[in-house]
């Protein structure tokens, strides 16, 4: 074990409303906040004798605002607590994520596109003036650091459009 005396504690709450996925805690009062995202499409089949159905979670703008609004989370975070520093892991099988948009076209979630090789610059980042419903998900996202976003091979269950899964991890600084 790398780190024998640190603490891992899972939902850990941050704020009477805001809760943490992961905190690993060092024995000097440093942390780590790890915010975590599993963004599925439909596939079933078996890994290692077990069998999985993953369900189709569909809706990518919204989940795109999801990763956004955890970069921003964790930069809340770790801002408010000296020594802690902090990542958004995702992990999908939905090339939607990881693949630029084809063309210069302009979607209602143009600015919360996470594909490969996408920066993130500081600033506020907003839906098209003429977006539908996007539940509950309206509020503007102020992101204060700079990301390079680059999506990684992580494993290839069979040969469907959903067989392979990639991850993104995006780790959180304070630039602001």
């Amino acid at each position: 074990m790398l780190y024998p005396e640190a603490q891992i504690r899972l939902e850990v709450p941050l704020s009477p409303r805001e809760y943490a996925d992961i905190v690993v805690v060092g024995p000097d009062d440093s942390a780590v906040v790890i915010e975590l995202k599993y963004l599925t499409r439909k596939w079933s089949g078996p890994v290692a004798g077990e069998q999985f159905a993953l369900k189709n979670h569909s809706a990518l703008d919204l989940r795109r605002y999801d990763v956004m609004k955890d970069i921003r989370r964790v930069e809340q975070f770790i801002a408010e607590r000296p020594g802690w520093s902090g990542y958004v892991v995702t992990l999908a099988n939905d090339a939607g994520y990881w693949t630029p948009p084809r063309g210069e076209r302009v979607s209602n979630d143009s600015e919360f596109r996470i594909h490969d090789g996408v920066v993130i610059n500081p600033g506020p980042r907003g839906w098209a003036s003429k977006t539908a419903s996007t539940r509950k998900r309206e509020a503007a996202i102020h992101i204060g650091g700079t990301y390079a976003l680059r999506w990684a091979d992580y494993t290839t269950l069979d040969a469907s459009i959903a067989g392979a899964f990639r991850y993104l991890i995006v780790p959180v600084s304070l630039s602001e």
